[in-house]
């Protein structure tokens, strides 16, 4: 257990980098669009090897689309921010993920309550985003508009555990892999479209 979460965190550090390595050949939404495809791609083979039932039931619409836009939205200001900033702070300001968590999980979960060494922690660790921004704003390394971006996303990432994890409790997880993956090619599709050029 220890190994695996050692390596996912490795993996998860590395995600800011390779983004911003492939955002020097790609816009930021159709650099979303094509990993969206790919994640799909593979959650399908997974959920075929399992032999998983991806039939949806009616009352699951409304939660898997709610938690597409959540993720496209969530996606969308990552990317974009990353354009506008550095792979470094991008890993710092995304890894403040859980402590959006933790807040949000105190008016969002019933008995998910921040308590005092909760609160404590919060705030020594967003201590690591102030210094980010106070970096920002001497225009060492990233920029206010991204790092702000980032800020947002991370934010919704946070929320976005807390929908995902309560989901998660009827509806099973590649349906809801799935309908992120859906959602988020679809919108990043249509985007790309519009706004952004070859």
């Amino acid at each position: 257990a220890l190994g695996l979460a050692l390596s996912l965190s490795v993996l998860w550090g590395g995600n800011p980098v390779a983004v911003k390595a492939g955002l020097e050949d790609c816009p930021p939404l159709r650099l979303g669009w094509m990993r969206f495809v790919l994640g799909g791609l593979i959650v399908l083979a997974a959920a075929a090897f399992r032999r998983q039932s991806l039939r949806v039931e009616r009352h699951e619409w409304a939660a898997l689309i709610g938690l597409g836009c959540l993720f496209a939205s969530q996606l969308a200001f990552m990317n974009i921010g990353q354009n506008h900033t550095s792979a470094g702070h991008a890993a710092v300001i995304m890894s403040a993920y859980p402590l959006w968590t933790s807040v949000l999980a105190h008016f969002l979960v019933p008995g998910d309550r921040l308590t005092r060494p909760r609160v404590l922690g919060a705030i020594v660790a967003y201590s690591g985003v102030v210094v980010v921004f106070i970096t920002s704003l001497r225009g060492e390394g990233g920029t206010l508009l991204g790092d702000g971006l980032l800020v947002v996303s991370s934010l919704l990432l946070g929320g976005r555990q807390i929908v995902l994890s309560r989901s998660a409790q009827g509806i099973a997880v590649e349906k809801l892999l799935l309908a992120q993956a859906g959602v988020g090619t679809l919108s990043f599709l249509a985007a790309s479209a519009l706004f952004e050029t070859d």
